[in-house]
């Protein structure tokens, strides 16, 4: 296994960097003529607009902001970014991500060939390039999920009460930063239970989990309860048979053409998630970090199909943030499949299908953006 990036900057194979390279060039083709601009963006930027004329946060119609945390406009205000700034902040996002996403796959991926592709088709996916190509809060959520990840594998490595202190100081951040994030920080306390048992465990994962939760109490609860509002949208079960579906659907669009029979993507979404079970099932070398990033996944899923009846385009968006964690859990077994000559026949036409899917589908996806912005700035 190759030496960590953090400890030696040399050790970062020139491929890897070309996958950062390529994934940077292909945000700043696909924004070349601005950032997407949805509801919930017209609704950050209002927010850090009426905090710099008011001092309050307020949505675009004026209302108090409450359906998000505040953490995003107020850092859009502090650092008084306009949308050509906020382009900037996201592509520093992004290249933060992919360098500790890949840190990360060093540590659950024995092979460096599986790991250059696994990272391959993070970097390049549609669903990377997605989050950062709109004014959305989820690039710095991205950033700072994959920042407590790598810090909690590190603790594990080396226990530090200064990395617990800086992963509990990140989740108070996540929190503020999206409500999901909650569901994050529950993901990664519990996996830090189940991956060594103790009541110093239990102690170290109350620290990690309760500095976010109180900060989520407060937006949530403290500041909206009451005027009745605070999480008034929430469906808790009503919602879940819709959501599951939405979300099997979602990721079997991750490998498979939209356009095939929805019953069959669904199908392949669960089969998909199916994979997430082996982490606790196989005893296999760095199976607590496969368990973490399974965790994380299960219950920010699990958090999101109780929240509220999710639409299609949100739900794309959504599952985006947890994709890489995802994408190593699957790599890392489809690797200790790599048992016989047949096996890897099947696993290598695999790997190559979905470098090839992943590859045209994100660009496709960047030109699409690219000529529809630059086509509506031109006709303005």
């Amino acid at each position: 296994m190759s030496k960590n990036l953090f400890q030696n900057k040399k050790s970062l194979p020139w491929t890897a960097a070309i996958v950062v390279l390529l994934s940077t060039g292909s945000l700043v083709y696909s924004a070349k003529c601005g950032l997407g601009i949805t509801y919930d963006s017209s609704n950050y930027l209002a927010a850090a607009e009426s905090l710099a004329k008011t001092g309050t946060l307020e949505t675009q119609f004026g209302e108090p902001y409450m359906a998000q945390p505040p953490l995003f406009p107020v850092l859009l205000y502090v650092l008084k970014l306009d949308q050509q700034g906020i382009f900037f902040f996201n592509l520093a996002c992004l290249a933060c991500s992919l360098m500790l996403i890949w840190q990360i796959i060093g540590l659950v991926i024995a092979s460096f060939p599986m790991r250059l592709v696994a990272f391959g088709c993070i970097g390049l996916s549609t669903q990377l390039l997605l989050l950062h190509n709109f004014v959305w809060s989820e690039p710095l959520f991205l950033t700072l999920l994959y920042l407590m990840i790598f810090l909690s594998f590190r603790f594990f490595d080396s226990p530090r009460w200064y990395l617990l202190l800086v992963i509990a100081l990140a989740g108070v951040l996540l929190c503020l930063q999206r409500n999901a994030g909650l569901f994050v920080v529950a993901g990664l306390a519990l996996a830090w239970v189940l991956s060594h048992f103790s009541w110093k465990r239990v102690a170290e994962a109350a620290v990690l989990f309760l500095p976010g939760t109180v900060a989520f109490g407060w937006w949530n609860f403290g500041k909206f309860f009451g005027e009745g509002k605070a999480l008034a949208d929430v469906q808790f079960f009503g919602a879940v048979p819709h959501n599951l579906y939405q979300y099997a659907l979602t990721m079997g669009t991750w490998f498979v053409p939209r356009s095939v029979f929805e019953g069959a993507l669904v199908l392949v979404g669960f089969a998909l998630l199916s994979v997430l079970i082996w982490p606790f099932k196989a005893r296999v070398a760095n199976s607590g970090k496969l368990r973490l990033l399974a965790l994380v996944f299960l219950l920010y899923l699990v958090g999101l199909s109780l929240s509220h009846k999710t639409i299609s385009d949100d739900i794309q968006r959504y599952l985006a943030v947890v994709f890489p964690a995802y994408l190593m859990v699957l790599f890392a077994w489809l690797e200790r499949r790599w048992t016989s000559a047949l096996a890897r026949r099947l696993i290598l036409a695999v790997v190559v299908v979905l470098s090839v899917y992943t590859v045209a589908r994100s660009a496709k996806n960047t030109q699409f953006w690219h000529s529809t912005r630059c086509g509506y700035y031109a006709n303005r």
